[in-house]
């Protein structure tokens, strides 16, 4: 055992770097060490993998993208020249890898760490290694790393116990902050999906749930609050297809693409569905990750370059899709391009994709705001429209109706003036009768006879009178009673001249049609007439004549 340690510390002296160990609180050593790949993962043993060849790092952080068979292997030497016993912190600084092996060469000690054994330390986000270093002290270290689910990266640090725990802290300070920055914005965007029913609210917190989730799963967030939780590749696929279709479906309603920009909304669907096609066939290796992630990157493009079309459409909510999605656009390049192996951009600035989501957020929600606002005024707008077309469409109708009025009234007078003219004929017509019956009387010398054709003449004449009142009345609807049986009962005294002190006193209030005014004209003749012939001893006497009417709307003539 003590041949096979020295040998594996002999080869591992002849490539490392030494690293000096000092008491700075915070030290990446990455630029330090030395990596090599076994890209299919074939050798089995350390002796094995120290007998390779390996590639001096030379960069704050090692990107190797997706190399989900690959075994990392990186190695270096840690050195303590002064004269003080140190104790620092190892940090792996990467919190979703699966899990690595720190070898010790030269005691044979293994720490292992990764998030399979977050809950080892259930205070921290990363798993934390203590390391002790004797004065003047020499020490080589060998790490096995592995990723099956998310890009290979390196990023190894020396801390100061004090210092990393202080870190460690505000880590999460700044990730809990986070979280109830986006839990509020979420709460917020809910609220205005349940009292508004607006669709582009539900894809937006789809959107909002989408990307919090895939961050802080990019964070370690899950690992640090279930210590059994495994990020997988399917994980990652499933969250990125949910994200891609709010954002497709979000873009569509919040822009209206259907009724604004018909053909890109078919493009829209069309690319929904080869979002969908592309991330299934790489989920099963058909397609590689780095591709799949591509294509991804390149969809958010298109969908920033619709919000540049939509506002030179002039679609009013145009200017906060496009500021909303570059804010979104910028996590998404630094995240994409970190675990494909381009680049690790803002590593400087660890905040930034946190900080980019959030804005993302707020904006899009002061955009959805803004959206409801423009609707008011839209909604303001239609209604003052609608509002004055009711006016056009009442003063039009109106006119009409004084039109048509005014053509109901002509045809009103004319047939008033056409019955004026039948009637006035109609008497003219009695009139003739009359003096025919007259001259027929004048021409006897019969009594009896004259007396007869006297009566008849006073029949004709109570008939002559209704049309004569028509003719001379404004309506031809009713008669005056009172007037038409006071010149009625007149006509038949004057034809009686023995009775010339007779007095006729006449109370008729109702009004009569036509028709009844004739047949009540012919009874009242024939009534005083018998009157006359019948009920007086000498010249002077009083005749009462009164027509009434009943409750129950009857008209009662009496004569006494």
């Amino acid at each position: 055992m003590k041949t096979f340690l020295a040998l594996l510390l002999t080869l591992a002296s002849l490539f490392s770097h030494e690293i000096i160990v000092g008491e700075q609180d915070e030290f990446n050593i990455t630029p330090e060490t030395m990596y090599y790949v076994d890209k299919n993962s074939t050798l089995q043993n350390r002796q094995e993998v120290l007998a390779q060849v390996f590639q001096d790092t030379n960069e704050t952080k090692l990107l190797l993208g997706y190399q989900f068979d690959a075994t990392l292997w990186i190695k270096f030497t840690l050195s303590n020249p002064t004269d003080k016993v140190l104790e620092k912190i190892f940090e792996y600084d990467y919190p979703t890898l699966r899990e690595y092996t720190l070898y010790d060469l030269n005691s044979g000690k293994e720490y292992n760490g990764g998030f399979l054994y977050a809950k080892e330390h259930p205070e921290t986000l990363s798993q934390p290694i203590k390391l002790r270093f004797e004065p003047h002290s020499k020490r080589d270290f060998l790490i096995k790393a592995k990723s099956t689910d998310t890009g290979l990266i390196a990023k190894l640090k020396l801390w100061n116990i004090q210092a990393y725990y202080a870190y460690e802290n505000y880590q999460q300070h700044i990730l809990f902050l986070f979280l109830g920055a986006m839990g509020a914005l979420f709460l917020y965007n809910l609220s205005v999906l349940l009292f508004t029913r607006d669709s582009a609210y539900l894809y937006y917190v789809i959107i909002i749930l989408s990307f919090t989730t895939l961050e802080l799963a990019l964070s370690g967030y899950f690992h640090f609050i279930f210590h059994e939780y495994e990020v997988r590749r399917l994980h990652i696929y499933l969250l990125l297809n949910v994200m891609v279709f709010g954002v497709i479906m979000f873009s569509i309603r919040y822009l209206d693409l259907k009724g604004n920009l018909p053909r890109l909304y078919n493009a829209f669907l069309i690319m929904l569905g080869s979002v969908i096609v592309v991330t299934i066939f790489s989920s099963y290796d058909f397609i590689p990750t780095k591709v799949h992630r591509l294509y991804l990157m390149l969809t958010f493009i298109l969908v920033v370059c619709t919000g540049f079309y939509a506002m030179y459409k002039k679609i009013p909510q145009a200017k906060y899709y496009i500021f909303g999605w570059l804010m979104l656009l910028l996590f998404i390049f630094i995240t994409a391009l970190t675990q494909i192996g381009f680049t690790s951009l803002m590593q400087n600035y660890p905040y930034v994709k946190k900080l980019s989501i959030f804005l993302e957020a707020l904006m899009f929600s002061i955009a959805l705001s803004a959206r409801i606002r423009l609707l008011e005024q839209e909604k303001e707008r239609v209604s003052l429209e609608l509002y004055k077309q009711k006016e056009e469409e009442s003063q039009k109708f109106e006119l009409k109706v004084t039109e048509r009025t005014q053509e109901l009234e002509e045809a009103l007078n004319d047939k008033h003036l056409f019955l004026q003219e039948v009637h006035h004929r109609v008497k003219n017509n009695l009139q003739i009768i009359i003096s025919l019956l007259r001259l027929q009387a004048d021409e006897t010398e019969d009594k009896v006879l004259q007396q007869i054709l006297g009566e008849s003449e006073n029949r004709v004449k109570a008939i002559s009178n209704v049309h004569e009142l028509l003719y001379q009345n404004e309506t031809l609807e009713h008669i005056d009673t009172q007037v038409y049986f006071e010149q009625l009962c007149q006509d038949i005294k004057s034809s009686y001249q023995n009775y010339k002190h007779a007095k006729i006193i006449v109370d008729t209030k109702p009004s009569l049609s036509m028709d009844k005014a004739i047949y009540c004209g012919l009874i009242v003749n024939e009534l005083i007439t018998n009157a006359f012939k019948h009920a007086f001893d000498s010249d002077e006497g009083e005749i009462n004549l009164i027509l009434q009417k009943d409750e129950a709307q009857n008209f009662i003539l009496m004569l006494r």
